[in-house]
């Protein structure tokens, strides 16, 4: 099982089994999502744990203090930790650049209205396909529409 996660104060989740060839995404307060993953980890589970990276730049320090990503990804490298699961950052442009909405769409991982989730997607295509749990061509883009 493979487990993406775009942490914030609203986080979106997405799954992929592995074998079993089930997805599935949604979004959940970070609590919520945070509880998930650690009750997933208690009964035995050991997914791989694929997250979004939070990056501090100029233009995010001049925002609001925004906590959720940094402490939720603390957590979630504790747990990981703890439960010996396997931890991976992604940075968001990796996602966003290679998993498009279209690309999203045509393997049925978009969610409308759903940004969080989709992000969450974008990041578990990112990490399946780099490790061939989905083969490239199944979701082959028109370059019309590359950028959808």
């Amino acid at each position: 099982m493979i487990v993406a996660l775009d942490p914030g104060k609203e986080t979106g989740w997405a799954r992929l089994s592995v074998g079993y060839d089930t997805f599935a995404s949604g979004q959940l307060p970070w609590y919520d999502a945070l509880y998930f993953i650690h009750e997933t980890l208690k009964q035995g589970f050991k997914p791989i744990i694929v997250c979004e990276d939070f990056i501090y730049t100029r233009e995010t320090l001049k925002k609001s203090r925004q906590v959720w990503s940094t402490e939720g990804i603390g957590v979630l490298r504790f747990l990981t930790h703890q439960y010996e699961c396997e931890f991976i950052l992604q940075t968001p442009s990796a996602a966003k650049s290679f998993a498009t909405n279209t690309k999203l769409k045509k393997i049925g991982w978009y969610k409308p209205g759903k940004d969080h989730a989709n992000d969450a997607a974008r990041h578990l295509m990112v990490y399946a396909v780099g490790h061939g749990l989905i083969p490239v061509h199944a979701f082959k883009e028109d370059h019309a529409d590359s950028r959808d």
